[in-house]
């Protein structure tokens, strides 16, 4: 990540965990920010379930080398 993308991550961001550089479970995958920390974030990952019940959410602690930005909350509803 670069600078400016470090300075823009805040909770509500989303993230996409990098399958070359993360040894997880969920390479690939797109994560919510829930903390943005020195060393890279927390958040989480949802996971889908069967048909007609809610998702999980499974926390992640993710480095910045870890991690793509793909966007930022630019307003509430």
């Amino acid at each position: 990540m670069t600078s400016e993308e470090k300075v823009a991550l805040k909770s509500g961001a989303v993230v996409q965990i990098s399958p070359k550089t993360h040894g997880g479970p969920f390479p690939g995958c797109y994560a919510t920010v829930t903390e943005p920390k020195s060393w890279g974030c927390e958040g989480y990952v949802t996971i889908p379930r069967e048909q007609g019940q809610m998702p999980v959410k499974s926390s992640v602690q993710l480095q910045w080398r870890e991690i793509e930005l793909v966007g930022v909350k630019r307003f509430s509803v």
